[in-house]
């Protein structure tokens, strides 16, 4: 009986060893392998943007040409005051028209016609003409006389200077003013008339008839009438 006790008790000994021994499955069994989560995804690549087609450029242009400047009429240099609005072309005529906060009147500013006999118009757009423009007629050698009409009340600096074939004016009686050298240099001028009736408080100024060819006569007459120095050189 003994025997058989110590026979159990090293059987149960040996067993007891050998399962400390022993391996078990989760110690033999091989680590686990992830796959990477980068290798899991879907890139997606987002789409280039849309281009909007190029008109090409026309023939004689390049992509980054401006289009060409386009050139307006450059305007003639005009003698009307700088208080106009602007001018207005006829056939002969170039003048200006004043505001219409004042008295309204027309300006001559230049003659343009040719005419050797020339008649001033007294009205332009139903306004009476008040005034001939510094220089209006001023170098034209075509002109040989000139009838200044009613309503014209003054002729300013040099408006008829060195119209050299120029030999008759008419005067209006409206005239109150006559402007330096505004008949200086004409040198073929040799009559002026004046009304009897013309304003008695019009004023010449000095050298307004300088360089002419008036007679001694007529330069008397107009000396007695406007003063010596109207043709003082």
């Amino acid at each position: 009986m003994k025997k058989t006790l110590i026979l159990l008790l090293a059987i149960a000994l040996m067993l007891s060893l050998i399962a400390c021994g022993s391996p078990t499955a989760t110690q033999d069994s091989p680590p686990e392998t992830r796959t990477p989560l980068e290798s899991t995804r879907t890139q997606t690549q987002t789409p280039p943007p849309a281009t909007t087609p190029t008109t090409p450029p026309a023939s004689g242009q390049t992509q980054d040409s401006p289009p060409p400047a386009t050139q307006g009429n450059t305007p003639q240099e005009d003698n009307t005051p700088d208080a106009d609005p602007g001018i207005a072309l006829g056939s002969e005529w170039n003048y200006g028209i004043t505001p219409s906060n004042a008295p309204t009147y027309v300006v001559i500013g230049e003659y343009m016609g040719s005419d050797a006999h020339v008649e001033i118009p007294a009205m332009l757009e139903d306004l009476p003409v008040r005034v001939i423009n510094t220089v209006a007629f001023a170098g034209n050698t075509s002109i040989v006389s000139v009838v200044i009409p009613e309503n014209v009340t003054e002729i300013r600096t040099r408006a008829f200077r060195f119209c050299t074939s120029l030999e008759s004016v008419t005067l209006p009686k409206s005239i109150q003013e006559i402007d330096a050298e505004a008949f200086g240099e004409c040198t073929s001028l040799t009559e002026i008339i004046i009304p009897d009736d013309i304003d008695e408080g019009i004023y010449v100024h000095e050298y307004a008839f300088v360089n002419t060819g008036f007679s001694e006569e007529t330069q008397n007459m107009l000396t007695e009438r406007f003063g010596k120095l109207v043709f003082k050189e």
